[in-house]
């Protein structure tokens, strides 16, 4: 079960930055709280490029996912962050890629992200 501070960080905006391990070096992409949805176990988030990530995850799919807004209270004062530690693949079929569309017309496919683990950073 993720923390209610976890899930107010997300339904407030921010960056969200995904990183996997690239070949020769840590590939990452950004995207925005907004666009993420947020399920108990699991992220879901649209795709428009991320063509290197995707190769990337089909050899490796762990990703470390870092995510934070300005207006949480955090640990030492306003501002909260996260990590996130989880498996991820891209899809691009089925009921839960058809709703990302439907929400996000320019999604090619979307991210889905298996969460492992979480803590506060900040």
């Amino acid at each position: 079960m993720l923390s209610e501070k976890l899930k107010l960080v997300f339904q407030n905006e921010g960056v969200v930055t995904i990183i996997a391990q690239g070949k020769d070096f840590p590939h990452a992409v950004n995207t925005w709280n907004s666009y993420v949805e947020l399920k108990d176990d699991y992220l879901i988030i649209p795709v428009a490029g991320m063509n290197t990530m995707e190769a990337i995850l089909n050899n490796n799919n762990k990703v470390l996912v870092t995510v934070g807004s300005p207006d949480v209270e955090g640990l030492h004062g306003i501002g909260a962050g996260f990590n996130i530690n989880g498996v991820a693949n891209i899809q691009s079929d089925g009921d839960e890629y058809a709703d990302v569309k439907n929400k996000f017309a320019w999604a090619r496919a979307m991210m889905k992200i298996d969460i492992n683990d979480y803590y506060q950073t900040t």
